[in-house]
């Protein structure tokens, strides 16, 4: 029979599931507290020698999406896993914050 997994069974996927779901929903809660604020301008460079800078297509832009500069912890939204969720969380609070200077 196909259907749901009994996680009680799989105690690591259970886990594994909870993690994924905390992390869907807080990536949710950002895009509901800044997704529709107004855009701030921001340059985000990730080393200077040589400059090296991001295109509109890398995923950190989607962090800065959210928030619609300050330095962050480029652990946190440079490598991919649950932890972007924090780093793309400091990136909106970052934003909001220049967004209401600019006022």
């Amino acid at each position: 029979m196909v259907g749901a997994i009994n996680f009680s069974d799989y105690p690591e996927a259970a886990k594994k599931s909870s993690w994924s779901a905390q992390f869907r929903a807080s990536i949710v809660d950002l895009q509901r507290r800044y997704g529709k604020r107004a855009l701030v301008p921001v340059f985000c460079q990730v080393w200077d020698k040589p400059i090296y800078t991001l295109s509109s297509k890398h995923i950190i832009n989607d962090a800065v999406l959210q928030a619609n500069l300050f330095r962050i912890d480029g652990e946190l939204l440079t490598r991919p896993g649950p932890r972007i969720a924090r780093g793309a969380a400091q990136l909106c609070e970052k934003i909001e914050l220049a967004r209401q200077r600019r006022k």
